[in-house]
């Protein structure tokens, strides 16, 4: 899930990956974000996931997560939301994505767990 204020948006690449396994299961993911705003994959976001791999900070079969990454922050977006905590919302990756982000010129955004995203006492 990727936030902007309170907006919630999704990407084409999370489509694919919900849409995957027991199709009543998949029928069942895609019913519940079906009213999502779906943001574009450019190139540039294609670029900066094949950086984080070739960098080491997304192991190289993790391109799915690099693009979820790149699209977040290529967007501007403040939150991204996830229970990939091996490598996404991993504190240690964080430190190295952030410092690419802000070597492309962008910011990180918070990479956070539902969890963590929803347990804010302020929300």
């Amino acid at each position: 899930m990727l936030c902007s204020g309170l907006e919630t948006f999704t990407s084409q690449e999370t489509l694919d990956e919900i849409s995957r396994g027991d199709h009543d299961m998949a029928m069942q993911r895609m019913e519940l974000i079906k009213h999502i705003a779906i943001l574009e994959i450019t190139p540039a976001m294609k670029d900066m996931a094949a950086l984080l791999i070739s960098k080491n900070i997304i192991h190289e079969n993790g391109l799915s997560d690099a693009i979820h990454i790149s699209v977040a922050t290529l967007h501007a977006m403040d939150f991204l939301v996830t229970w990939n905590c091996r490598h996404i919302a991993n504190p240690h990756a964080q430190n190295r994505l952030r410092k690419v982000a802000t070597e492309l010129g962008y910011m990180l955004p918070v990479i956070c767990t539902p969890e963590e995203f929803f347990n804010d006492e302020n929300y």
